[in-house]
């Protein structure tokens, strides 16, 4: 797949978030990454597909083309029809250069979530603008009809994110959030319980494979938590507790977020791009966990303490067998780049 457009990551200031903002470049050789290439790099396994599970996008400001995106690019990488719902919130949208960068975030996060979980109900809940406050309600109404939702935006650290600590504790659902593409901390990615993911780097051949081994990705987003303490389930990591000084360590886990041009995206006003971030490994762990959430349903109950339970239930060859170690940690394979690494899905699927 040559000659995409390719829309690279960087990030813009709006009513206190950060978000992706779509920018396009012209690459006459570059091939995008596809399904399959991160499918056969992860070990996917098609014992389970995420049938039964309901997934949930929160962004905003809608995409009027989201369901003929999401079917062109299934059609192209030979996925099944997705099954696609819409919810909007009540309001006005405004802001064309906004409503864009959202757009391309949606077409990221659905296509995305849709090649891990191609069997997965997947419900898009539109905020009317992308002011927290807006996000937050369609956030609670996600909550309330979804096994798993998927976050791919936040907010610079602030003291009265602790507030929100409740909501993501008590919540019915598990959440996985992006952690950003920049050396810091955000949130709701810093909250305790939900799954924050960072990103890793991986270039692959023509034939679709990898070159080399899965490294950190520098600009991932990721560290230690300004005001969110430090969650039971990090505590009984060896080393981590100490080196927190007593605060949420981010990320939880990782994917694959940059590296030979970006995963491939389509979009009916850009056509097919590339995307690279956090957005695209945040999408691919919440596929993956609606295909561990279809075996095993107290994943969402148990939010992401589920993994580190995993984890130190099992010996270190095990661990690092469901895991794949990228920064050689020394807290039983966590470290604060990368977390817990980059899941194996076949072997994770197994473990459950």
């Amino acid at each position: 797949m040559n000659n995409y457009n390719a829309s690279y990551g960087i990030y813009d200031r709006c009513y206190g978030l950060d978000y992706m903002k779509g920018y396009s470049g012209f690459h006459e050789n570059e091939n995008a990454v596809t399904p399959a290439m991160l499918k056969k790099y992860y070990g996917y396994s098609k014992r389970c597909t995420g049938e039964g599970i309901t997934v949930g996008i929160v962004a905003a400001y809608g995409s009027d083309t989201v369901l003929r995106d999401a079917a062109i690019f299934s059609d192209a990488f030979s996925l099944s029809a997705p099954d696609i719902s819409i919810v909007k919130q009540k309001g006005g949208f405004d802001g064309a250069r906004t409503i864009e960068c959202w757009k391309i975030e949606t077409a990221v996060d659905i296509q995305w979530v849709h090649a891990f979980a191609p069997r997965a109900r997947l419900k898009c809940f539109f905020a009317a603008s992308d002011d927290f406050y807006e996000l937050f309600g369609m956030i609670k109404a996600a909550d309330k009809e979804c096994d798993i939702v998927l976050l791919c935006f936040g907010k610079n650290e602030f003291a009265g994110e602790t507030e929100y600590i409740p909501f993501f504790e008590n919540s019915n659902a598990l959440y996985v959030c992006a952690c950003g593409n920049g050396r810091k901390t955000s949130f709701p990615a810093c909250a305790p319980n939900v799954v924050a993911v960072g990103g890793t780097k991986i270039y692959f051949d023509t034939f679709g494979d990898a070159l080399g081994k899965e490294i950190p990705w520098m600009r991932s987003g990721g560290g230690i938590s300004a005001y969110c303490p430090i969650p039971e389930y990090q505590k009984e990591l060896c080393g981590i507790y100490e080196c927190s000084h007593g605060m949420r360590v981010v990320p939880d886990m990782s994917f694959f977020a940059y590296g030979s041009g970006g995963v491939a995206v389509f979009d009916s006003g850009k056509g097919w791009f590339t995307a690279k971030g956090t957005s695209v490994s945040a999408a691919c762990v919440a596929g993956i966990c609606a295909l561990a959430a279809q075996k095993n349903k107290e994943l969402i109950k148990k939010k992401a303490s589920f993994f580190y339970k995993l984890a130190m239930d099992s010996d270190y060859v095990n661990y690092k067998r469901v895991f794949n170690g990228i920064s050689d940690g020394e807290n039983r394979g966590f470290d604060l780049l990368t977390g817990l690494g980059s899941p194996d899905i076949s072997a994770l699927l197994s473990a459950i």
